[in-house]
This record gives C-alpha cells, structure tokens and sequence, in this order.
C-alpha cells in the first residue's frame, strides 16, 4: 500500500485475487491498441537524452500514422457509440 501511495505502482492486489486480478489488469494492455502502444514505446525509448524539439517530432509523426489505423477508427466508433473497443492491432 505504501508503493501505491508513493504512486511506484498503479495497483496493489490481494493474495487471494492476486492471479486473476493480475490477468485482467495486464488484458487492458494487450487488448489495447497495439500500433499506438508500439509507437508510445518507440517514442519513451527515443526520448532518453534527446531534447524535446526531437521528442515532439517523433510523437507528430507516430500521432500521424497512428490516425490513419483501423484502431483508430475503432477507437472514434466506440467513442460515439459509447461501448469499449475492439482493436485488431491493424
């Protein structure tokens, strides 16, 4: 709890729960959209010791590609239509 509370984790679970708890936190990211998160770890990996005229370059272009995903697509559809999406990683 004190991790949580020094934000060093994002969540903390009990023994009991602990492997399926596991499971679904880890299925938001791997059910997620997987070109953007691709580019998000292409980009933090860049921005290790590159200034930040670099670092905003690199996120225009992965921004720029990412809108023309079918993930992207999916992502405005279920938006307006207010249900979760569906990402193909495509």
């Amino acid at each position: 709890d004190k991790a949580l509370s020094l934000h060093v984790v994002n969540e903390v679970f009990g023994d009991e729960d602990f492997e399926s708890a596991a499971l679904e936190y880890v299925s938001r990211f791997a059910n997620g959209p997987l070109v953007a998160q691709r580019y998000i770890k292409e980009n933090l990996n860049r921005a290790v010791g590159a200034d930040l005229l670099t670092c905003l370059d690199a996120e225009a272009v992965a921004m720029s590609r990412c809108r023309s995903t079918e993930d992207h697509k999916e992502a405005v559809a279920a938006f307006v239509e207010k249900r979760n999406p569906s990402f193909s990683g495509r």
